[in-house]
């Protein structure tokens, strides 16, 4: 974990897009591994307690599936294999969604 994590302040968190394939519609999953891969692997990141952000209220969560929404957030927590912070969060429009 950061060196200076858990201190008021010091952390830096990135909100995660989800990159899509040219078809504009379809998650490339392989592509925000990379993604992902990028912040977990940067070593001067995770030491000034740097976290990610997955699924942010940006326009694509509103068209994803509950499922797509949850291979994403997998895929973080894979990728991130505790190095560092993942917050994210799914949400839907109605009580119905199970």
């Amino acid at each position: 974990m950061a060196k200076n994590y858990g201190k008021s302040m010091d952390a830096y968190y990135v909100a995660l897009g989800t990159p899509l394939k040219d078809d504009g519609y379809t998650i490339d999953y392989d592509a925000f591994r990379k993604h992902v891969k990028h912040f977990t692997d940067c070593q001067d990141f995770i030491d000034i307690g740097g976290g990610i952000i997955v699924l942010p209220e940006a326009g694509e969560i509103f068209t994803m599936t509950w499922e797509e929404k949850e291979a994403l957030i997998k895929i973080a927590v894979e990728e991130g294999k505790g190095k560092l912070p993942v917050v994210s969060g799914i949400f839907s429009y109605n009580t119905k969604v199970t």
